[in-house]
């Protein structure tokens, strides 16, 4: 909570000193505003916890600033005295409105959606809190599951969460969104912020109630790391969606998708979590046509945020995996993890390849879709 006050009022100090920078007419004021904007925008840094960037801000940008308000009292004396004229002052401001102008327009007219990364969905069928009903299951439920949401599936990646929703009330079970989880932590932990991932993931799990007997996520960076911080008192069990879903899909599609399917496993799935039969299970029951991708079982090049660090290596990461998976011929391919679900699509879209990408229970999604009683029920297309 301190972070937080001190965030905003350094926000609120440093866009003051760079309305200062611009209004006032004593170069030196102005100047010093510039360095207290400076100054604001460290501060900044250090409750973002990136002291280095801190660091640099305060020993670069302001140090430089500092010698040039020297060099702006030594160069402008004549200015500061007010005995030269501005003979330059209507096309100057001509200039600033025609740059101004283009920027204005740059900004309109430029998509900002970055290659592989989804818009935010603002819609969704669920909100914290809710318990949804079960389908196929007779007068009682076959059981109540809990879905983790966090925050990057959450904000880009609902239909995935939606679709989860459906097909797990589809076969019989209640869904309990419960009300105050947060992020699982696995990015901060990537970071090297573990006691802030540590703790974020226990307190998201402390938000399980005592009527649950197994949590399911649908995102394989957050199921381990949440796998990693359960209590060993604790009462309801941990599960990626496809560990738990395989061995209890009691209503199978009726049809199946006419599109070729790959599968790519995440690394948190495969190696962290040792799951890889379970994904198959529910994609043969998905699609008529699987097909399996020499070398599947290597990274995709997201590695969390490896791909932020060693931008240069991962896209070779990447670029390899996407030459095999064109050659393939499918046309979708699954995974299981935001990371790799962005990092599948940046590819893709950068070599210029047509081939979806989309999630498990996605695809589970898209082929019980076919069935018009499915979609009766939670009335696709309304």
């Amino acid at each position: 909570m301190g972070l937080d006050i001190a965030f905003w009022i350094l926000a609120v100090v440093g866009v003051l000193a760079a309305l200062g920078v611009v209004l006032l007419r004593s170069i030196f004021r102005a100047a010093l505003s510039l360095v207290l904007c400076f100054l604001a925008v460290a501060g900044i840094y250090v409750t973002l916890s990136a002291d280095f960037l801190a660091a640099v801000q305060i020993l670069v940008y302001v140090g430089a600033i500092s010698v040039l308000i020297i060099l702006a009292i030594m160069l402008t004396k004549e200015v500061q005295r007010g005995s030269l004229t501005n003979r330059l002052r209507v096309p100057a401001f001509i200039v600033a409105v025609l740059f101004f102008g283009v920027v204005a327009f740059a900004i309109f007219q430029t998509s900002w959606q970055l290659a592989g990364v989804p818009p935010i969905q603002a819609t969704s069928s669920y909100a914290p809190g809710d318990l949804l009903t079960a389908f196929n299951c007779g007068e009682q439920p076959l059981g109540r599951v809990a879905l983790f949401t966090g925050c990057v599936m959450d904000h880009w990646y609902r239909s995935v969460h939606d679709a989860t929703i459906r097909v797990l009330r589809w076969n019989g079970y209640e869904v309990q969104i419960f009300a105050k989880q947060t992020c699982c932590g696995a990015l901060h932990t990537h970071i090297g912020l573990a006691d802030v991932g540590s703790a974020m993931a226990r307190d998201s799990l402390a938000a399980v109630g005592s009527d649950i007997a197994a949590v399911v996520v649908n995102s394989a960076g957050c199921g381990h790391q949440l796998k990693e911080h359960r209590a060993a008192a604790a009462t309801y069990d941990l599960y990626d969606i496809a560990e738990w879903l395989a061995p209890r899909l009691n209503q199978p599609p009726k049809q199946q998708l006419a599109q070729v399917v790959t599968y790519d496993p995440p690394c948190h799935l495969l190696h962290a979590q040792s799951i890889s039969a379970e994904p198959l299970i529910l994609l043969e029951a998905s699609c008529q046509k699987l097909v399996t991708v020499e070398t599947a079982e290597m990274c995709c090049g997201s590695g969390g945020l490896y791909s932020l660090y060693q931008g240069q290596l991962s896209a070779a990461v990447t670029r390899a995996k996407m030459a095999k998976l064109i050659n393939s011929g499918a046309e979708i391919v699954a995974t299981g993890n935001p990371g790799c679900h962005m990092q599948l699509q940046s590819g893709l879209k950068m070599a210029g390849s047509a081939i979806a990408v989309k999630h498990t229970m996605e695809v589970l999604d898209s082929a019980y879709s076919l069935d018009q009683n499915y979609r009766a029920v939670f009335e696709f297309g309304a």
